[in-house]
């Protein structure tokens, strides 16, 4: 998967729907992300008021519909998504069940989850200061969301091109520091010697960063290396099914025919754990590749 479109491609009918349809229409003429009143290019068969249209990320409020004339009567935005401009043709889902912008809500979560203590991934970046003989404490200008230090290098004169590793007990990583002395609020303390005003090459474990647009490349974007990117369509069918279960056993109103017998209490969670297991092994698979590429310094 390169795109953002691929992962919430892939956790749509993958995971989700499994190969279900959804009724579809498209848009016949462009709006803007102010316009009230939308026209579609086909029969509205099933668009009707109460309905929810969802175009890219956004998803919309039915109010009311003209069936001859095949419009509609909106309310923009609507379900957490923000109001944008569309294009003639822009393809139109109604009622869906996961539209892409619950998708794409979900996808970050679950990228702002990877990185925690307990799941094990991380984005391997780097900063390049330059090295001082009166100094020990260096400002990491520009970064932000540090993790934890992975390493650091310094770059030696001479014709060798040689980088010396800096030992993990002759530097120190300090956050919540007073920004008087250190701009960011944050330092590395190197109690080693390295070449003077030569760079010291600090590369640090990061999280991951979300996404924004259906044309966001995953791996430039986010940082998360191709191989896990599976991951998210997973995570998010897991965060978009949770509920689903909860939702069933309400008692305001009459409660699906179907369920007794067909689809007894707990199925659908059923089939959560077992996205929920495949996950487990995934997040291990990746971290493992993780520990391979960037070991532990002794």
């Amino acid at each position: 998967m390169s795109t953002t479109a691929d992962v919430l491609a892939k956790c749509r009918n993958d995971y989700l729907l499994t190969g279900g349809r959804e009724q579809r229409n498209k848009l016949a003429g462009a709006i803007d992300a102010s316009v009230t009143s939308m026209s579609f290019l086909y029969d509205l068969a099933g668009l009707a008021s109460g309905a929810k249209v969802s175009v890219g990320l956004e998803d919309v409020h039915v109010w009311d519909t003209n069936t001859s004339a095949k419009t509609a009567t909106v309310q923009r935005g609507d379900f957490g998504s923000a109001p944008a401009a569309h294009a003639v043709g822009d393809l139109v889902t109604v009622n869906s069940r996961f539209s892409d912008a619950q998708i794409l809500r979900a996808v970050n979560d679950e990228l702002a989850a990877l990185s925690s203590p307990s799941n094990g991934l991380y984005r391997m970046r780097s900063v390049d200061l330059t090295y001082n003989a009166s100094l020990n404490g260096y400002d990491m200008v520009g970064v932000t969301n540090v993790l934890s230090i992975w390493q650091l290098r310094y770059k030696a004169t001479g014709s060798e091109k040689d980088w010396p590793l800096i030992g993990k007990d002759l530097f120190k990583y300090q956050r919540d520091l007073s920004t008087s002395e250190f701009a960011s609020g944050q330092a590395v303390f190197i109690h080693d010697y390295a070449q003077p005003g030569n760079a010291v090459r600090v590369w640090y474990r990061a999280p991951f960063d979300p996404l924004v647009t259906v044309t966001d490349n995953v791996a430039t974007v986010t940082g998360l290396h191709a191989e896990a990117h599976d991951l998210l369509s997973i995570g998010a069918a897991i965060r978009l099914t949770a509920g689903r279960e909860i939702k069933r056993n309400f008692d305001e109103s009459q409660g699906d025919t179907r369920r007794a017998d067909e689809v007894p209490p707990g199925a659908q969670l059923g089939g959560m754990r077992a996205l929920m297991a495949y996950r487990k092994m995934r997040l291990g698979e990746e971290a493992q590749r993780l520990a391979n590429l960037y070991p532990v310094r002794i």
